[in-house]
């Protein structure tokens, strides 16, 4: 296909294949258009919370806008200056979405963070996902938005078992 300069169309549920292989991505859900775009901007930028559950795992956490204009938003106490809050009204709740992959708990933090306790390993092969239960969560459920996933190379993994606080 490459070689030839020809124009395929792949249907696939395998979002991996669908990633690695494309020039442009769209993602259907229910058979509707949810959205199109290169597999980066698919995965990266997605413009809508169906895309970025569909395509890999992300974390949902509901936060309130402080400052549309600073792109300020809190949750629980912590500020933070995200991308995409400039979007949004002042006051209005939304979800910020973070990759696990994109969540760090082996640099020192300085300022706002997202602190619990790990509830759960689970191997991955190269990497392994931990699952954190937020510091102020009253909950107990492996499944509700109280828990953050962040992946960490399993090399890594022994400084963080079950029952150790962390920030990140």
């Amino acid at each position: 296909q490459a070689r030839l300069g020809i124009t395929s169309i792949l249907v696939t549920h395998d979002q991996s294949e669908a990633l690695s292989i494309s020039d442009r991505v769209v993602v259907m859900n229910r058979g509707v258009i949810e959205e199109v775009g290169t597999p980066a901007q698919i995965y990266g930028e997605p413009h809508s919370p169906f895309t970025a559950t569909f395509i890999g795992a992300m974390n949902e956490i509901p936060v309130r806008v402080v400052s549309a204009r600073d792109r300020t938003v809190e949750r629980q106490g912590e500020r933070f200056q995200v991308a995409g809050a400039d979007q949004l009204s002042d006051g209005s709740d939304a979800l910020l979405l973070v990759r696990p992959e994109s969540l760090d708990p082996s640099r020192p933090v300085a300022g706002p963070a997202l602190r619990g306790r790990v509830e759960v390993q689970t191997f991955l092969g190269p990497t392994t996902r931990l699952l954190i239960r937020d510091a102020t969560s009253t909950g107990s459920s492996v499944h509700d938005r109280d828990l953050i996933a962040l992946d960490v190379p399993t090399s890594d993994a022994a400084r963080w078992p079950i029952g150790s606080d962390l920030a990140v």
